[in-house]
């Protein structure tokens, strides 16, 4: 794995794999309305070859490092992509003054659990979203 990569803000691809200064653009705006309702926030990709193999998003508030959106390619997966983007998201969010780090995680997610559980991450609580009949 080569390094880091800007996901959003001068990103160099989406998630889906669609390029261009249209794609760009249309992160940018999404990275900039983010943003505005949150004063820290950072979108992070660890990239092979220019391609983003692992992401994740960080919102930092009161305090804490919320961290979000985590995923990796699953040739990629037990490679330490994802614990390097974790360990940066919370060292970035220790940065910006957070003192504590939650990780927000879909029931569904259960291949991302070990990793997450050798950080030291444990489940406190679940939600669901409602859905209108």
């Amino acid at each position: 794995m080569a390094g880091y990569c800007r996901l959003w803000a001068g990103g160099t691809r989406t998630l889906d794999g669609a390029s261009g200064s249209g794609a760009r653009r249309n992160h940018a705006i999404a990275a900039d309305a983010f943003q505005a309702l949150v004063r820290h926030i950072e979108d992070l990709a660890l990239c092979s070859q220019g391609r983003p193999v692992a992401v994740g998003l960080g919102v930092v508030e009161a305090g804490w490092v919320g961290i979000f959106c985590m995923a990796t390619l699953p040739a990629f997966r037990r490679q330490g992509a994802g614990a390097a983007v974790l360990r940066s998201l919370a060292e970035w969010g220790r940065q910006q003054g957070a003192e504590q780090v939650y990780l927000q995680v879909t029931e569904a997610n259960v291949e991302a659990r070990p990793l997450y559980a050798k950080a030291g991450f444990e489940m406190l609580y679940t939600y669901h979203y409602r859905v209108a009949e």
